[in-house]
């Protein structure tokens, strides 16, 4: 498996998608031709995600070298808040579950969110 870009090609991509019962993820570098990649590289370190209505899927694209890698719900997360102040983002609450719960997942905040969305 291919970790990573070609030279001078340092943004990735991930896209997620639903496809019958199971979610699944592709990761990609990001093509240096396409509008995308030109327009990110005028935000130095910029990233996003991107519902698409023509389906329950989500697209994120950012430009450090490898920062599609891991989960995708890492990934979602690390592109989203990448670079907030701390300011702008809710305080972090310890909350006491029973242990495990499905709660205990650390991604079932972001499962919940997706659930909400319709994926």
């Amino acid at each position: 498996m291919k970790n990573t870009c070609p030279p001078g090609v340092s943004s990735c991509s991930m896209a997620v998608f639903r496809s019958g019962r199971e979610v699944r993820v592709r990761k990609f570098c990001t093509s240096a031709g396409s509008p995308l990649y030109r327009y990110l590289l005028l935000f130095p370190g910029a990233s996003f995600c991107q519902n698409l209505n023509i389906a329950p899927s989500l697209l994120c694209v950012c430009t450090l070298p490898l920062c599609n890698a891991g989960h995708f719900s890492t990934v979602v997360e690390n592109t989203m808040l990448n670079y907030l102040p701390k300011q702008l983002l809710p305080p972090r609450e310890d909350k006491k579950i029973p242990l495990n719960s499905v709660r205990d997942h650390p991604d079932f905040g972001l499962a919940e969110q997706l659930a909400d969305a319709g994926f």
